[in-house]
């Protein structure tokens, strides 16, 4: 459930066009098909490490990451 729930916050990271795949595991890659600017792609990722930071909610259990 976890994978695909970050699959679905990177999902709306990112346009209709760009490609998002899962490597294995819990590996993701985001292809961003126009890119505008450095910039551009600096907001997207920000926008994905924001969307995933989040914690994640499942059967009413708070789901966090574990800092190493």
């Amino acid at each position: 459930r976890v994978l695909v729930e970050v699959a679905r916050r990177l999902r709306a990271c990112v346009h209709e066009a760009d490609t998002l795949a899962r490597l294995g595991g819990d590996k993701f890659v985001v292809l961003v098909e126009q890119v505008r600017s450095h910039e551009h792609l600096l907001l997207i990722a920000q926008q994905v490490l924001a969307n995933i930071s989040e914690p994640f909610q499942f059967e009413g259990n708070r789901v966090v990451e574990k800092a190493h």
